[in-house]
């Protein structure tokens, strides 16, 4: 995962950055570029990176992240790598991918990603804006899908003690991956389902009730959109509703349901000691990879 520093147009940021990764006669050419953009760019800020050969440079301006067409730095840069890993970092820190200064001949570098807005920025068309869009981005409202005896849908209002019980359930969320108390400490009852809508509304991810009988049961979440027809997913449940199969059936409806929205894989990572979860995976996909402390399982749809 590549990562951005904010820098000002001073050779010590510069040499920081890159000093040990590029040639001499390659810093020179990053110099210039930065100076460049630090003239186009005035009162705006912008922070770059460094990888597959290119100079990658994201722009904060009027509350928007914008990213620049990758330059090509060394004689072995891979640009249509460098675009991968900037539309994954958009999409991880959940901002928008918008690509600015696309050469009209580098259009094609964009083939592999199912939906986007592309809007030329000359008459001339020689130079292009392209906004990647998710397929999350492309729903008005969350479908209704069933498997066995789970049923999957928008979690609403009548949800929300349930599923704040869930969200606030630390022996539930030991391996969730993401901890509600960094972003604020003592959260309302409110605040997970409307932080649900909110993501939905923004494109980031689509949060459903698993419901059985009717009964709120947990949640399936698919977030990380690829924009290349991939995404990720996890689900959770109620300890009442633990050790019945549910976990099971909810994977399979949730599977349903992204082959409606138009994805064509589904990702999953999870830690090597949460047994259970990787039990009940494994009866679905052998598909996996090892990540060092945990395991990536891959469902092809």
């Amino acid at each position: 995962m590549i990562s951005f520093k904010v820098v000002q147009n001073t050779e010590d940021d510069i040499s920081a950055l890159f000093e040990h990764k590029l040639t001499p006669a390659e810093l020179e050419a990053v110099s210039e570029i930065i100076d460049t953009l630090d003239t186009s760019f005035e009162d705006v800020e912008y922070a770059v990176s460094f990888c597959e050969g290119c100079l990658l440079l994201r722009i904060f301006d009027t509350g928007r992240y914008l990213f620049a067409f990758p330059f090509d730095i060394t004689e072995d840069a891979d640009l249509a790598a460098a675009i991968s890993l900037v539309s994954e970092y958009a999409m991880r820190e959940e901002v928008p991918t918008v690509f600015v200064d696309v050469p009209a001949e580098a259009l094609s570098l964009f083939a592999k990603y199912r939906h986007m807005n592309i809007d030329a920025e000359d008459a001339a068309c020689e130079s292009f804006r392209i906004r990647i869009k998710t397929e999350c981005e492309l729903i008005d409202e969350i479908p209704t899908v069933e498997h066995g005896r789970v049923k999957l849908n928008a979690i609403k209002e009548a949800d929300i003690a349930p599923f704040a019980a869930l969200c606030k359930n630390d022996s539930v969320n030991k391996y969730w991956g993401y901890d509600y108390k960094e972003d604020v400490k003592t959260p309302s009852d409110e605040y997970f389902y409307e932080n649900a809508k909110l993501e939905f509304a923004r494109g980031v991810s689509i949060s459903l009730a698993i419901r059985v009988d009717g009964a709120f049961a947990g949640e399936a979440t698919i977030y990380a959109f690829n924009g290349r027809g991939g995404a990720e997913f996890a689900i959770r449940l109620l300890p009442e509703f633990a050790g019945r199969g549910l976990g099971t059936e909810s994977v399979r409806a949730l599977m349903l349901l992204a082959r409606k929205i138009g994805l064509t894989v589904l990702r999953s990572k999870i830690m090597k000691e949460n047994a259970a979860s990787i039990a009940m995976i494994s009866k679905i996909t052998d598909v996996k990879t090892d990540c060092g402390d945990a395991f990536t399982f891959e469902v092809n749809l």
